[in-house]
């Protein structure tokens, strides 16, 4: 949708560019020979088809930028029991983006941009870096990143890269479409964050122990089109706030349009 908005405004842009070229040469062409009524008139509509033009065209490309980012909040249910009976609350907010290659706050787009454009010749690199630094800047313990694959009338979603992950009984490299909460977020396009994980489903190790992320975020890298390209993964001790949820957005923006500018289907973990 936000491409079709932007469209328009090009479209609008064009138009404007047009009439005021039209009105124009109309002018020069027939000034001398025009009354001073019709000159008037004349100037009365290139002027107010400029203000239109222009208003329409800053107005679509204006509502192209605007994205809503659809999270699902699954929070504890304080009867108990697993997270099969946890309560969904659907929630959405607007991300209120900065200017798309500055600051988010106290969040640095321009560092994860900076990552993408000096590792243009190392795809496994980027993405690694990319991963790592969102990880810090968000202050995320464990971070998993999925690429979308499409083998054979296969579509599924694997991993390409891993920050802080450790879990030596998990062999699960690859969601189907629909299939636990990453192919869920694939299947229907929305966040999923998770206010209570299972003990063990991820840990924290180091060499002092381990302990257990509290939070998890699943957040879905679309591009223009609304198809998903990839997921990240995010495991925290804290609860991700709106801030984070929409430099979150910021940077998937960016690595959306990486991925879908080059070939990353040949690329393995």
């Amino acid at each position: 949708m936000r491409a079709f908005y932007r469209k328009l405004g090009v479209f609008f842009s064009l138009c404007f560019i047009g009439f005021v070229a039209g009105q124009a040469y109309y002018l020069l062409a027939n000034f001398s020979v025009l009354d001073s009524w019709l000159r008037d008139t004349t100037l009365i509509l290139l002027l107010g088809g400029l203000m239109f033009s222009g208003f329409l065209a800053i107005i679509m490309l204006f509502v192209s930028q605007k994205q809503n980012i659809d999270v699902i909040y699954i929070q504890d249910n304080p009867a108990g029991g697993r997270l099969g009976h946890n309560t969904l609350d659907g929630s959405t907010f607007n991300g209120q983006t900065s200017d798309a290659y500055g600051q988010t706050g106290e969040f640095s787009v321009r560092q994860v941009e900076r990552i993408i454009i000096e590792n243009q010749y190392d795809k496994k690199q980027l993405l690694d870096e990319f991963l790592q630094n969102v990880c810090r800047q968000l202050e995320a313990s464990v971070g998993v990143l999925y690429l979308g694959r499409a083998l054979e009338g296969r579509n599924y979603f694997e991993v390409l890269s891993t920050y802080a992950y450790y879990n030596p009984n998990e062999h699960h490299k690859q969601y189907e479409i629909g299939q636990g909460l990453v192919g869920q977020v694939a299947k229907n396009g929305k966040a999923i964050q998770l206010d209570t994980i299972p003990e063990g489903y991820v840990e924290v190790v180091s060499g002092l122990g381990k302990a257990s992320p509290k939070h998890l975020m699943i957040f879905p890298v679309k591009n223009d089109e609304n198809e998903i390209l990839s997921i990240l993964e995010l495991a925290s001790f804290q609860r991700l706030n709106h801030q984070e949820e929409v430099f979150l957005q910021e940077v998937a923006l960016l690595l959306a349009k990486e991925i879908e500018a080059n070939e990353y289907q040949s690329l393995n973990l």
